[in-house]
């Protein structure tokens, strides 16, 4: 689907730089990418759907959810009894009307569900997959508790519940393990309480979360600037925006904790985690992705704010290597994504 983005190619007379693309974003009415190379002719920004946006002169994502609920029905509820919660320490738990009521004894964690089919959910979790986790919390007057997801590689993304009333919160997370990530509290002190009910554990819709043009090229520089409270970045050497099944994801994660740049490669719907790497947060700051073809192989260099992320990989899946779709991705509406630029 062609989105409406104002993606330019700078013909870059006079600068130092000749980019072979560049978008500021800055012409949401302009739909034609205008090309100085003669043979990629006019093009589009292309996605699975609409949900690509200029929001304050930057990109914004807002993608959807696909799939039924993750976690089984009853559990989803709190139909009768606490399913497979587990309470920390001297912490407990209840069934409260149909919610999951945890209050504290001597454990800031609260209690924690293991996310695997073990546990409540219909199936294990496919590491490098985003998922969207939903549910319905209050604490008790005064109290402020987190709720966050813990990955066993990685930061743990967060949200901090402070309404006394049922309020739904979501949290986008990439999963790290089939059956080791958790919901676990946060930050539970003396006397506080916190309630949960009607938890909701879907997949985001792949190709929503990624714009992309076919750009002819299938090594080169990949610049994009990121103001981010969640997750965003670059994919490279894509095969299709409406049915990815082969690409790589170069993200940035700022969901709670520290920090980091995630690089996944994916082959025939097949994740496969190449960095995992903290990396200092900067608003605005650019993620680079350096593609270069050696031989039959594809070298992948990262950096973020001018620093080598992790190390220089070779990618030798045919499914991915002569691959000219390149863009950009991000999780939801909280991350400002600019100045996309490409030197081949």
């Amino acid at each position: 689907m062609s989105l409406d983005l104002g993606f330019h190619f700078g013909l870059g007379f006079g600068r130092a730089r000749t980019y072979h693309a560049l978008d500021t974003f800055t012409d949401p009415n302009d739909t034609q990418l205008v090309a100085h190379i003669s043979d990629v002719g006019n093009i589009n920004w292309q996605s699975g759907s609409t949900t690509w946006t200029i929001q304050s002169n930057a990109a914004s994502n807002n993608p959807g959810v696909t799939g039924s609920n993750l976690v089984d029905a009853a559990a989803s509820v709190f139909t009768a009894g606490t399913y497979s919660w587990v309470a920390q320490g001297t912490n407990t738990i209840a069934n409260d009307a149909n919610s999951l009521k945890i209050t504290y004894g001597n454990n800031a964690n609260g209690a924690k569900l293991l996310l695997s089919d073990a546990a409540d959910l219909t199936t294990d979790l496919i590491p490098g997959v985003v998922y969207d986790l939903t549910f319905d919390a209050k604490v008790g007057a005064g109290d402020s508790v987190q709720v966050q997801i813990v990955r066993s590689a990685g930061n743990n993304p967060r949200i901090t519940i402070t309404e006394t009333d049922f309020t739904s919160k979501t949290i986008r997370f990439v999963a790290s393990h089939a059956t080791a990530d958790a919901i676990l509290m946060r930050n539970m002190g003396a006397g506080e309480d916190i309630w949960l009910d009607n938890i909701v554990l879907k997949e985001v819709t792949l190709n929503q979360l990624f714009a992309s043009d076919d750009l002819g090229i299938t090594q080169g520089i990949f610049d994009i600037d990121l103001t981010l409270s969640s997750i965003g970045g670059l994919v490279v050497a894509l095969d299709s925006e409406s049915s990815p099944d082969n690409f790589i994801r170069i993200a940035y994660d700022n969901t709670g904790g520290v920090a980091q740049i995630e690089v996944w490669k994916v082959v025939a719907g097949t994740y496969t985690k190449l960095i995992l790497e903290p990396a200092t947060y900067s608003a605005g700051a650019t993620l680079r992705v350096e593609l270069t073809k050696s031989g039959s192989d594809l070298l992948v260099d990262a950096t973020y704010n001018g620093n080598t992320i992790g190390t220089q990989q070779t990618i030798s899946d045919v499914g991915i290597v002569g691959n000219a779709r390149h863009g950009i991705m991000s999780v939801d509406t909280s991350n400002s994504l600019d100045n996309f630029k490409v030197n081949p």
